[in-house]
């Protein structure tokens, strides 16, 4: 026997013994999210007693001021058994009139679940915060994501034997020198898996851990908590081709910390400013690698991409040529892995003159340690 008690603004209703209350589950709707709602009833009646008449403050009678507002929702919850049940909010739908006087209100009840569309919005997955996740792109990570998880993941981040680029196959003959064959032979490095191949994969657990500590919300499902979900992940491929190799755009470039002797360049935001006197119209950078590793050297004017030159190894005397400056802009200059996204270690030498035919030089300046810069592999 179940004993159901409904609260209407933390005042428990009256309820006729023989009316039930039926509450709507949208679980049927799950494979979509726009329609997965609250659970609600079917409108049902309460009576028109002493005590409900006080809650609805004589709904029925238009003749007093400051009435129960019909159009506007009330805090409610059911209990069964004294036990909370649901908690949410309730509606006044109407009032049931015998002989002029009241004999019943109809009544909805809506719980505090909001569509998880609603939540959502227009949101995506790269706006759930999964920077625990990120690591470098390089060739002792994937390896060890290759064989289990890499370091520094809680486990989660694994690196499938799958090619964004090639269809592999596997060929141990030693005759067999095509690039698809994975099968490594001694002395023949064009074939292989190299490991700028590979792309990360995030454990589906993670991004569901994600999604309930963005909208606090907390899914109870036997599936998601399962040992069978635990072992599926999602591989990290929302563009074609490599993570970086041959990637347009490549790593995230990092500030080169440009510092100088010279008052015109400002040595602490390692950035030229330009004033009325100062005002480059070139610059001429030299940077030296300690191997011919690929790497990018971005020239940023007040924060926005100007100019983008790849190199490998050490190069002499690049030019960039400026466009007309005004007085507060300013320049600095930016280091990022290229090509497979391998470590690098750049010092950079960078003259600033005034005009092209380089007659005059504002500032001379050189990082005075070389920095080391690999890609970063970003979970979003």
């Amino acid at each position: 026997m179940y004993k159901v008690d409904l609260y209407i603004d933390g005042q428990r209703a009256d309820l006729f013994q023989d009316e039930n209350i039926e509450i709507n589950l949208s679980v049927q709707n799950i494979k979509d999210i726009s329609k997965v709602f609250g659970d609600f009833t079917n409108s049902f009646s309460i009576p028109a007693s002493k005590a409900n008449n006080k809650i609805f403050k004589h709904y029925y009678n238009v003749d007093i001021d400051g009435g129960y507002i019909s159009n506007l929702r009330t805090n409610a919850f059911i209990e069964v058994n004294s036990n909370l049940f649901r908690a949410g909010v309730l509606e006044l739908e109407g009032v049931q009139m015998k002989k002029g006087e009241p004999s019943s209100y109809s009544v909805g009840f809506y719980s505090n679940v909001t569509s998880l569309k609603d939540k959502f919005g227009e949101d995506k997955l790269n706006d759930l915060n999964l920077s625990s996740y990120d690591h470098t792109y390089n060739d002792t990570n994937i390896v060890t994501g290759l064989n289990g998880y890499v370091s520094g993941t809680s486990s989660s981040i694994i690196y499938p034997l799958i090619s964004p680029v090639a269809n592999w196959y596997y060929n141990s003959s030693g005759s067999d020198h095509a690039p698809s064959n994975i099968s490594y032979h001694s002395g023949h490095n064009e074939h292989g898996v190299f490991y700028y191949d590979l792309k990360p994969a995030i454990k589906l657990q993670k991004i569901i851990d994600a999604i309930e500590t963005k909208y606090g919300i907390e899914f109870q499902s036997d599936f998601f908590d399962s040992a069978d979900f635990g072992k599926l992940f999602m591989w990290c491929h929302r563009r074609a081709g490599y993570m970086f190799k041959d990637q347009p755009v490549g790593a995230t470039s990092e500030l080169i910390e440009l510092v100088s002797g010279d008052a015109t360049f400002d040595s602490t935001l390692h950035r030229f400013p330009v004033t009325s006197t100062a005002n480059p119209a070139l610059i001429s950078y030299s940077p030296s690698a300690t191997a011919s590793t690929n790497y990018r050297v971005d020239v940023f004017i007040n924060d926005e991409l100007f100019s983008s030159k790849e190199h490998t190894g050490s190069a002499t005397n690049v030019f960039v040529f400026l466009p007309t400056l005004a007085v507060g802009d300013y320049v600095d200059m930016r280091l990022a892995p290229s090509g497979d996204g391998g470590a690098v270690t750049v010092g950079m030498v960078a003259n600033w003159y005034a005009d092209a035919a380089g007659t005059t030089i504002l500032a001379a300046t050189a990082i005075p340690l070389a920095m080391t810069t690999a890609g970063i592999v970003t979970i979003s």
